[in-house]
């Protein structure tokens, strides 16, 4: 299993723009914990992750600046990720990030 524990830095190209957020995220076994904080700070608990080698799946809730649910698909490898963002009725966005020392 790859090791994919710790924090996160993540952007996602949206159609408002680059959205960069942070992922502290736990994983034990085929599920995960954790917390994904957005521009503004906001910190949402991550819901329903499924764990699948290097692939984590979850979403999260809003409600700033609007409620939505957002989903997240991102494959993990070495310090590096990519994947998809699904936000609400917005068309899937590309995201990358990489882990953050500490």
């Amino acid at each position: 299993m790859a090791d994919i524990d710790g924090r996160w830095h993540i952007e996602a190209m949206t159609p408002m723009g680059k959205q960069t957020s942070v992922l502290d995220l736990a994983v034990s076994g085929s599920s995960a914990t954790g917390t994904l904080a957005g521009p503004d700070g906001t910190s949402s608990e991550i819901l329903d992750a499924k764990v699948d080698g290097s692939r984590v799946e979850f979403g999260i809730q809003t409600t700033t600046p609007m409620a939505m649910k957002i989903n997240l698909s991102l494959e993990f490898e070495g310090d590096a990720v990519t994947g998809k963002v699904k936000a609400g009725i917005f068309p899937p966005a590309r995201a990358a990030g990489w882990r953050v020392a500490g």
